[in-house]
């Protein structure tokens, strides 16, 4: 035997010894499809060599040649890249604000989904371009981000389009703030350089907008008392800014940071990834004023979770994880964590898949609820982390859970279209049918009418209080 290949010599003895012949045992008769690798290698080894002949003969021309490659690249780079100012101080002021297009046009009708139980179809209407984040209600309007970049702005009452605004990136997630002001966040995990725009919800027009070298890809988080936001930008971290014109205040450099920070008081709570690739996260408290550490503890995965105080605002809710939104690996998983406001852990549990954030804190039943990649939502005991229902949206999971009816339903809407409500408390399932595939956007509610999104379509329904009531 040898350790490649297994051969036998079968010797035939007659009066006069034959010649050795040499046979493949039939089980490894497969392992001739190496022939034409060993070939392709020897050609390798072969070309390998002449290769080296040429270098000799043509090494100026060889190294012009690559100088050159490489000088395109890095220029194709400072083309593409961040500019030179947020190359140098991490952000800059957006010069040319882009021009909101006003419409009025009627109405664009979307084929009819289907009946939905239990509540009544208001209207239906049809998207030009991809819906990418979840829809926000302001000035009766019902403003979203679009994946080829953009915010549109479609009537409330009827669906018409009232005006549009361009971007240079998507616009995955949209803040809104008193006094009709909107915010908007572009950029996807691979985008270079994103703006945050501060938009006037009822014409479109934006107030400011400031470009960092990364993504923003969460909702931003508001002060009032002191006028400022709050907002993360993935690989620079975290960044205060000024609400009134978007002046950066300060800077924390504290990793890779894709989630929402929560304000309790004059303390911000925050998740961040210190080192790219890395299999850990690290959960800060940040002076509000400043940005300066108070304290951090280590937290298991990537952090997939934007916190949330309780009832009380003695336990801070949290989650991290371990996958990519859209990407299903076997070795997707989650935890979901309560911390105290001095970084104690109370408690940690395992999750099945990676939660998306937010998690929905439903103050009532004390219940933090976590959507999962998976297509499962878990709702957790917020005092010890306790599994009080579990049930399935029906498929995979690319946009959080929301709440819906004042907090007493749960809608979640999977990628291939699922659409679910449920009771908060217990999970019973209300009602279920499917708006349409590719689904990357939540839905949002507000006095008795659901507007649910699909990829390239809008639906409103009335009848939410009704169908919440149901025992």
């Amino acid at each position: 035997m040898t350790s490649s290949l297994a051969l036998r010599y079968h010797v035939a003895v007659r009066r006069k010894p034959m010649p050795r012949r040499l046979y493949f045992f039939p089980a490894f008769l497969p392992l001739a499809e190496l022939v034409p690798w060993l070939l392709a290698l020897l050609g390798a080894v072969a070309g390998l060599a002449g290769f080296t002949a040429f270098m000799r003969r043509h090494r100026r021309i060889v190294a012009a040649f690559a100088a050159i490659l490489m000088l395109a690249g890095m220029g194709a780079w400072w083309v593409r890249g961040p500019s030179l100012a947020i190359r140098l101080h991490g952000s800059q002021a957006v010069a040319e604000l882009p021009v909101p297009r006003a419409f009025d046009l009627p109405p664009r009708p979307a084929p009819l989904p289907e009946k939905s139980p239990g509540l009544t179809l208001l209207w239906n209407r049809r998207a030009d371009r991809q819906i990418l984040s979840t829809p926000v209600l302001a000035h009766g309007l019902l403003l979203y981000g679009q994946y080829d970049g953009g915010v549109m702005a479609l009537r409330a009452a009827d669906g018409a389009p009232a005006w549009f605004l361009p971007t240079s990136e998507p616009v995955f997630a949209l803040t809104p703030a008193p006094g009709g002001r909107v915010y908007a966040s572009e950029g996807l995990h691979y985008t270079v350089a994103a703006a945050l725009i501060a938009i006037d919800a009822a014409t479109g027009a934006p107030a400011w907008a400031r470009r960092f070298g990364g993504h923003i890809e969460e909702t931003a988080t508001l002060d009032p008392l002191r006028n400022r936001l709050y907002t993360g930008t993935g690989p620079e971290g975290l960044w205060a800014l000024d609400a009134n014109d978007g002046a950066p205040l300060w800077h924390a450099a504290i990793g890779h940071l894709d989630a929402t920070p929560l304000l309790l008081g004059d303390t911000l709570y925050v998740p961040a990834q210190p080192k790219e690739g890395s299999d850990h996260s690290v959960f800060y408290a940040l002076d509000a004023a400043n940005g300066t550490t108070r304290w951090s503890i280590s937290l298991p995965g990537q952090p997939w979770g934007s916190p949330v105080a309780d009832r009380t605002g003695r336990l801070i809710l949290t989650s991290t994880g371990r996958g990519q939104i859209g990407v299903p690996r076997k070795d997707d998983a989650g935890w979901a964590q309560a911390i105290t406001p001095n970084g104690t852990i109370v408690w940690q549990r395992p999750l099945a898949s990676m939660p998306l954030q937010p998690g929905l804190y439903a103050p009532e039943a004390d219940l933090i609820i976590h959507a999962l990649k998976n297509g499962d939502l878990v709702a957790l005991a917020a005092k010890d982390g306790a599994i009080v229902w579990q049930a399935s949206a029906g498929g995979e999971l690319q946009a959080p859970a929301v709440f819906a009816a004042h907090g007493r339903l749960v809608a979640a809407v999977t990628y291939d279209g699922v659409f679910t409500l449920r009771d908060t408390a217990t999970g019973i399932e209300r009602a279920r049918w499917n708006v349409g595939k590719y689904t990357t956007a939540a839905p949002v509610d507000a006095d008795d009418i659901l507007y649910v999104p699909g990829a390239w379509s809008l639906a409103a329904f009335g009848g939410l209080d009704a169908l919440a009531d149901k025992p």
